[in-house]
């Protein structure tokens, strides 16, 4: 059985937006940590 290029095309880019949104939340949450532990620190 041939899969389409399409096909392959569309789960490629759909991994790519997982995997970025992955790494800009995990970059979100690393800040927000961060800041927390200033302002515990600061307080």
């Amino acid at each position: 059985m041939k899969i389409p290029n399409s096909c392959i095309f569309f789960t490629s880019i759909r991994n790519e937006i997982s995997h970025m949104f992955f790494m800009s939340m995990l970059t979100l949450a690393f800040n927000a940590i961060r800041i927390t532990i200033k302002i515990i620190a600061s307080s």
